[in-house]
């Protein structure tokens, strides 16, 4: 059983794990229900660490790198052309 951030029980999400399982990563039944817990959070990817977001230093860097167009610029002199149509 999981708690939610109230503290509250959830229901174990079954419907997202065997979605998962089934289709995403196209196991059989034998194979999905013989998978331990952490076998299948390292088959999803979900154990692998997290990359650290960029610096202070790296977002400067970039800064220089791409500047922004001068203040008060139109989209005009930003995107030659027709603008794609939803856009």
């Amino acid at each position: 059983m999981r708690h939610d951030r109230a503290g509250a029980s959830a229901p174990f999400p079954w419907d997202v794990v065997m979605h998962v399982g089934f289709y995403l990563l196209r196991l059989s039944s034998r194979d999905f229900w013989a998978l331990t817990p952490v076998e299948f959070l390292l088959m999803t990817g979900a154990a692998r660490p997290r990359e650290m977001a960029a610096g202070r230093a790296e977002l400067d860097a970039l800064m220089r790198a791409f500047p922004d167009v001068g203040v008060g610029a139109a989209m005009s002199d930003l995107h030659p052309g027709p603008l794609p149509a939803g856009g």
